[in-house]
């Protein structure tokens, strides 16, 4: 059985492109889901039944893409162990990189879609050259510019050893989203730095200013831990969240409190899981990532 005929036989995931749009069209905040956060939250649930990132999501859709699914398995699972932690978001969009460009065919005629996914694209591969000039050329060649851009990134990532291409199926997605009508706020998930760096290269450090950007936000394990503590000041709870999601070989992005005053200077360091609880008790910590 493919991954195609897995998803559709065996999951609820929404996969149909107009119900996908229409949601995305009246929901508030959508979360992007990366493998890394996926496998850390199935792990946690997996042990511990513990469900902290589901109940944070309040019921917002949650999006993982066809590359994420190809690395998490999905399809080697014989104990269904994703799929048992997903069944409970309410609502699980399947979007494949084939099908991006149909998302914005839902609302706009074909000149219209195809112009929005060539500035979608440009935001998507901003810092890889080679995509980069690909969708140059792609504009040239107007009318098959999204057979072109997309067979141009299905084959520099096969030739790249899939390197990062989660990530980056995931930003591609969000720039998809940023040209669709509606106001979805954007939440990456994850664990992995790179997506943080692909994410901020593409829509924070271009000159191309754009609104959308303002509303992204990211979330990994140690901003989720300091959300839930800030939810319910619970001391049993936060150490129990600590043991479960906390890696303290990984480096955190934060900011500093200094007499309960935000350093502006970001910090990204390895901190231990005892100095991670007292800065938390004490809010001496704004963590970014």
């Amino acid at each position: 059985m493919n991954l195609d005929q897995f998803i559709e036989k065996e999951t609820s995931f929404i996969t149909d492109i107009e119900e996908i749009v229409d949601v995305l069209y009246e929901a508030k905040q959508v979360y992007l889901y990366d493998t890394s956060a996926v496998s850390s939250h199935e792990l946690g649930f997996h042990h511990h039944q513990d469900l902290t990132f589901s109940k944070y999501t309040q019921g917002a859709p949650i999006l993982l893409t066809d590359t994420i699914a190809k690395e998490m398995r999905l399809t080697e699972d014989q104990n269904f162990r994703y799929l048992t932690y997903l069944s409970h978001f309410r609502k699980v969009f399947y979007i494949k990189e084939i099908n991006f460009f149909d998302l914005l065919k839902v609302d706009y005629e074909l000149t219209a879609a195809r112009r929005k996914f060539i500035m979608a694209s440009e935001r998507a591969f901003s810092t890889i050259q080679l995509l980069r000039e690909r969708v140059k050329d792609a504009k040239k060649h107007f009318s098959k510019a999204e057979q072109l851009i997309t067979s141009a990134s299905h084959s520099f990532f096969t030739e790249n050893e899939d390197a990062n291409r989660g990530e980056f199926s995931l930003l591609w997605v969000s720039a998809i989203i940023e040209q669709l009508p509606g106001t979805a706020n954007v939440t990456f998930v994850g664990i992995d730095h790179d997506l943080y760096d692909f994410v901020e290269r593409s829509y924070f450090s271009t000159p191309k200013v754009s609104l959308f950007s303002n509303d992204i936000t990211f979330l990994s394990d140690d901003t989720l831990i300091q959300s839930d503590y800030r939810n319910n000041y619970e001391h049993n709870s936060l150490v129990k969240r600590i043991e479960i999601y906390r890696k303290p070989e990984r480096k955190t992005r934060y900011h500093r409190k200094i007499n309960k005053v935000l350093n502006l200077n970001q910090q990204k360091e390895k901190i231990s899981n005892e100095d991670f609880l007292q800065l938390l008790i004490h809010d001496e910590i704004e963590i970014i990532y």
